[in-house]
């Protein structure tokens, strides 16, 4: 009986490892992110035409990590005050979920922060590819902070 319980626990406990090294899952799946200022996709932090390659395909978690597909690097808030214009940055997801790292799509199309900044194209007006993407104080009805998502 001892080496049934014995093998019970350990079966049990590989389990427990392989649920904990298994990719999270997330209700949405892979997306393209593409601005309504100009249909350009997020990529790693900038705008780019689009072209469905992995860097451009992105996940949003239920537990609000926004993360790529591919390599599972994290989207959070950087460096500077949202009212002026915040740096992205791209890292490891953390365990838990700093606001700066926890964001929430909005029915209007913005991509809001918990310390209350949208994902917005950045700074100048420009619309050429490699145009960063930084997080700004959210302004209604302003293209450049207005976000569609598309199923891949």
């Amino acid at each position: 009986m001892g080496g049934v319980r014995r093998a019970l626990v350990v079966a049990g406990a590989m389990v427990g490892v392989a649920l904990l090294c298994a990719p999270v899952a997330s209700a949405d799946g892979p997306v393209e992110v593409r601005t309504r200022l100009n249909g350009f996709c997020l990529e790693r932090g900038y705008i780019y035409p689009c072209n469905g390659t992995y860097a451009q395909q992105w996940v949003f978690d239920p537990d609000g990590k926004f993360h790529t597909h591919y390599g599972g690097l994290c989207l959070f808030q950087g460096l500077g005050d949202p009212q002026n214009g915040a740096e992205l940055g791209l890292g490891r997801c953390a365990y838990r979920n700093p606001p700066g790292a926890t964001w929430t799509r909005q029915p209007n199309g913005q991509i809001t922060n918990g310390l209350g900044g949208c994902l917005a194209v950045g700074r100048g007006g420009s619309t050429a590819p490699d145009t960063p993407v930084i997080v700004f104080h959210c302004t209604a009805n302003t293209p450049g902070q207005e976000w569609d998502i598309a199923p891949l």
